[in-house]
């Protein structure tokens, strides 16, 4: 049976998910402790961590915040090419 392509939705999903679990091992959160952080109960969190399109741009703030997301991380999270630092350019 052939594997079944992995959409890029999908991909994003699992950056964020890899993402947050590595966050919350360096810091020793779980995920109760995580949901503390946020405005709404624990649940709910765990609702939305089955579904990661449903974090808002306050939750993905909290995240990089406390679990100190790199910008790779990010570019990966939003499916955008990590360009790194440039060099020979000056800053503007």
């Amino acid at each position: 049976m052939p594997k079944k392509a992995v959409s890029a939705q999908e991909r994003m999903d699992r950056e964020f998910l890899a993402a947050l679990r590595g966050g919350q091992a360096r810091v020793g959160d779980r995920d109760i402790d995580t949901a503390k952080l946020l405005p709404y109960s624990y649940a709910t969190f765990c609702r939305r961590k089955r579904y990661p399109g449903t974090f808002g741009i306050d939750d993905l703030r909290t995240f990089v915040r406390r679990y100190n997301l790199t910008d790779y991380q990010l570019c990966q999270i939003f499916g955008v090419e990590y360009r790194g630092r440039t060099t020979g350019s000056e800053a503007v």
